[in-house]
């Protein structure tokens, strides 16, 4: 029994101890990916990433859309039919939807040419956008409608005096 006490004892303090070494893997990791993103490529080495930033050209006929970052950092992206996935908000949308101005998040990686391609292509939508339709819907959610239950009894109702026969319920309730 003592013997037992002491492993359990022995592997939840070794498990204290290790994790720290667990979570400072994970910001490493997280660091030097960050850093991949700032070091600048050689020629002929593949890239992939993230970048969001306004659309500043769009060309549908080549399928290349061009994004500038807020660092002022601009790229271009191929669209590849059938293979990059658009979107904006929850909505599927062609590329011919997408509009120069709107802000873009674009999944990407390059081929070994260095051409960049785009995996996918998310224009996001304007707090404003949301918060209206958020406000329409809350909006929406006000407005009461009267139940059956809430309706006069014919008895109740303001003209029943005028009406003698709607005093009595037809079905004696």
């Amino acid at each position: 029994m003592k013997s037992t006490i002491k492993f359990f004892i022995l592997f939840f303090a070794v498990l204290f101890l290790s994790a720290p070494i667990f979570a400072q893997e994970e910001v490493e990791e997280t660091a030097s990916s960050d850093l991949e993103e700032l070091i600048p490529l050689e020629a002929g080495e593949l890239e992939e990433g993230v970048i969001t930033g306004e659309v500043t050209s769009l060309d549908v006929t080549t399928g290349v859309i061009a994004v500038k970052t807020e660092d002022g950092i601009e790229r271009e992206f191929s669209v590849v039919e059938e293979e990059t996935i658009l979107w904006e908000g929850i909505e599927d949308i062609q590329l011919s939807d997408v509009k120069e101005g709107d802000t873009a998040e674009v999944g990407y990686y390059s081929e070994e040419s260095g051409k960049l391609i785009a995996s996918w292509v998310d224009v996001l939508i304007e707090e404003s956008e949301t918060e209206e339709v958020e406000i329409a819907v809350e909006e929406a959610e006000k407005v009461e409608h009267p139940k059956a239950t809430e309706h006069p009894k014919p008895a109740e109702h303001p003209k029943a005096a005028e009406h003698p026969q709607a005093t009595e319920h037809p079905k004696g309730n």
